[in-house]
């Protein structure tokens, strides 16, 4: 019959043979890196028959070791997992005509761009950060190719006021690096330490120890000034919540107290402010050179540049912080980097734009308008491992392998080189970065293995290079690679007054779950719980619970929220502990082409955000809308009643006492008596509600306690 269709003739042929060095149902462990916003974190993958199922921290990595046996993995290395494996993941070259995509491939990419590239000119690269000798080398390659071409990076989380920071005050760009193991008082100006920060896994290490040795009477004590909720304010001895404009006066006030040369104060301040300063000042006073003052790195760099000459005043400098030289030190900041590249694009200088991962067209500062401006390049290309709003704005798109599948290597944040060794092959027929910069300049080295080992042979001992890159691919890191320290004499600061801030400020962060937007479709990460309001699924304008009632507005009540001439359309949420007179406004939502887990979910606070000022903003007004929005959190989702709140005050203690569960006290209190915590003998909490069955643990009972003095929080226990 002709609708009949004969089969192929095929032949099964057995496998004889196992794998060379593999036993089948034996998990596997490889060391490998990866890379967020330029920093990389030492890794090991766990590989269950030829396929990455688990992720921990590298214990032979410096930034990710917590003890010689075990490292530490953040939620979003842990969750990485899930994003191999994502169905949603980009399966391909696509390129537009007439409005339309169809598939294509590399090698018709090549010969387009090849003829576009010429020498260069007209040609403007926009890439995230990265910091490996690989991308460095390649780019290095790609300008000798293409001598007349722009490069730029952008990265909407980024850090580059402290580069400001550092030549005002050193004259050269630096690194500011904390040792908190060897800190025994620590002042922060809006730095989240312990969570957002990039060396967070190696700080919350490091901060631990010190609590921890409360055993032998002895323990660090961190001061926290914040305009924002963080865990770190959540573990701080003494917090301090403000408004961002009230950070300069703060940190002048401080700088003055610890006898800081030429920095008088700006402004008054509060009595809970001067109260705060006196605290802060004397506790450093005394612990000298062991004493670090921490300014967030989206902070104004005249408040980081103050934060700098304290610790250089303190003798801080070379003992609890550590400065180190940046390699790319001339390179333009991120936010220059993203108006110049707008502004190109307006101007119609740009004949060929190429995207090197990254998302601008969805989080570049909405004044820009990059989504529009992007389309007005003869020819553009995005590289990016989902099909995002950038890819939907530029003419090609280019598959990027996860890094779980290709060759790489990144620096940490102490410059510290690590190496990425793909443990599968690209799912999705994917190609790393350098290997799409080899690509286009035409290199003669294409393979990802032969990019790395060439970059990275001169930073390897002369001895024996097989044996040492052999060794570093094992160990997952360069040996002795890090950024050597400097000790460089400061310079005399002046910071200007601050201008008073009207109506609302509005502080713009990044989202613990999502970051900023790149996790949105990792349902990992989602159903994960705000570390502190606790919502999931979603994002909200945050309050204060006395902002909230001056406003009239209850947790679900949607507002219209104006910045300057834009407005957003947002629900509320009331956070204990979020700042009087400040909008939290977390970012990474409201996605339009994330994937089917993240599209659609929550709001894009991208677009109150301008490139005058990436992370805060003032004079923002509040309209409630009379309608209510449904969100989710783990947590208080009824009133408890009187029985209830008894019974939960019971358990917890009143403040700064214990209770049947919650047990706390003073440092000097457990100095005088270990058992301080332990007042009423509640040590003899029965582990179960009902008498078991059998003493199946008899002799012993097993149970889970948390030491609440080190638990930052963090979530990455959640998710793994």
């Amino acid at each position: 019959l002709s609708g009949c269709r004969r089969w192929p003739e095929e032949n099964l042929v057995p496998q004889t043979s196992d794998p060379e060095g593999r036993i089948p149902g034996l998990p596997e462990v490889y060391a490998t890196t990866m890379e967020l916003s330029g920093v990389g974190v030492g890794l090991l993958a766990v590989s269950y028959d030829g396929r990455p199922i688990k992720i921990e921290g590298n214990p032979m990595h410096p930034f990710s070791r917590v003890t010689e046996r075990y490292g530490s993995a953040d939620a979003f290395a842990q969750a990485s997992v899930l994003e191999l494996y994502d169905p949603d993941r980009s399966r391909g070259v696509y390129v537009r005509e007439a409005s339309q995509y169809r598939s294509s491939n590399l090698s018709a990419l090549r010969e387009t761009f090849a003829n576009s590239l010429g020498n260069g000119a007209g040609v403007v690269v926009l890439s995230e950060g990265s910091g490996g000798p690989s991308a460095a080398d390649m780019r290095q390659r790609f300008a000798a190719k293409f001598p007349k071409a722009k490069w730029f990076e952008y990265e909407p989380i980024s850090p580059d006021n402290e580069r400001v920071a550092t030549k005002q005050v050193f004259g050269q760009a630096l690194r500011p690096v904390l040792k908190l193991d060897h800190a025994d008082v620590v002042v922060s100006l809006d730095a989240d330490l312990l969570g957002a920060h990039p060396a967070h896994t190696r700080y919350a290490a490091d901060w631990s120890k010190r609590r921890k040795s409360a055993d032998q009477g002895q323990m660090n004590r961190v001061y926290v000034a914040e305009s924002a909720f963080t865990i770190t304010g959540a573990a701080a001895d003494s917090r301090l919540p403000v408004r961002p404009s009230r950070l300069p006066g703060i940190a002048t006030a401080l700088a003055a107290k610890l006898g800081v040369t030429g920095i008088r104060p700006v402004g008054t301040l509060t009595a809970d402010e001067q109260k705060f300063v006196d605290a802060a000042a004397a506790d450093l006073k005394s612990a000298g050179a062991k004493g670090a003052v921490a300014a967030g790195s989206h902070v104004a760099p005249d408040v980081q540049a103050v934060a700098l000459a304290s610790n250089s005043a303190l003798g801080a400098i070379g003992q609890s912080m550590m400065l180190l030289p940046v390699i790319d030190a001339d390179r333009p900041t991120h936010a220059q980097g993203i108006r110049l590249v707008a502004e190109q694009l307006k101007s119609g200088q740009v004949k060929t734009l190429i995207v090197i991962g990254g998302n601008p067209a969805y989080d570049a500062p909405a004044d820009l308008e990059m989504a529009k401006l992007i389309g007005q390049a003869k020819n553009s290309v995005h590289l990016s491992g989902y099909r995002n709003e950038t890819s939907l704005a530029t003419q090609w798109h280019v598959p990027r392998a996860h890094f779980l599948e290709a060759w790489g290597d990144t620096r940490a944040y102490d410059g510290t080189v690590s190496i990425a060794q793909p443990l599968i092959e690209p799912l999705f027929g994917g190609i790393s970065t350098i290997e799409f910069l080899a690509l286009l300049s035409g290199d003669q080295v294409t393979a990802g293995a032969d990019i790395v080992r060439r970059a990275i042979e001169p930073l390897l001992p002369d001895a024996d290079k097989d044996v040492a890159f052999r060794r570093a691919l094992h160990d997952g890191l360069i040996a002795n690679s890090a950024t050597a320290a400097v000790v460089p004499m400061a310079n005399a600061v002046a910071v200007k007054a601050p201008v008073e801030a009207q109506g609302w400020e509005v502080r713009f962060h990044a989202d613990p779950s999502v970051y900023d937007g790149r996790f949105a479709n990792n349902g990992w990460l989602q159903e994960t719980p705000d570390p502190l309001s606790k919502l999931v699924w979603d994002n909200a304008a945050l309050f204060s619970k006395q902002d909230a009632q001056v406003l009239g507005i209850s947790s679900g009540d949607m507002i219209a929220l104006t910045v300057g001439e834009r407005s957003l359309d947002i629900v509320t949420f009331i956070l204990p502990g979020q700042p009087v007179g400040v909008i939290g406004l977390p970012l990474g939502y409201g996605r339009a082409a994330a994937g089917n887990v993240g599209t659609g979910v929550g709001f894009d606070t991208y677009r109150l955000r301008s490139s005058a000022k990436l992370f805060e903003a003032s004079g923002a007004m509040v309209k409630k809308l009379g309608r209510t929005y449904p969100l989710s959190t783990t947590q208080n989702h009824d009133i408890l009643d009187r029985v209830g709140i008894q019974g939960m005050a019971e358990r917890v203690g009143e403040k700064g006492g214990s209770g049947a569960i919650v047990r706390q006290t003073t440092l000097s209190e457990y100095r005088k008596n270990p058992r301080a915590a332990h007042p009423h003998g509640y040590h003899n909490v029965n582990l179960q509600l009902f008498d078991p069955p059998s003493k199946f643990n008899d002799p012993h009972a097993w149970g889970m306690a948390v030491d609440m003095s080190t638990c930052i929080g963090c979530n990455a226990c959640v998710v793994a």
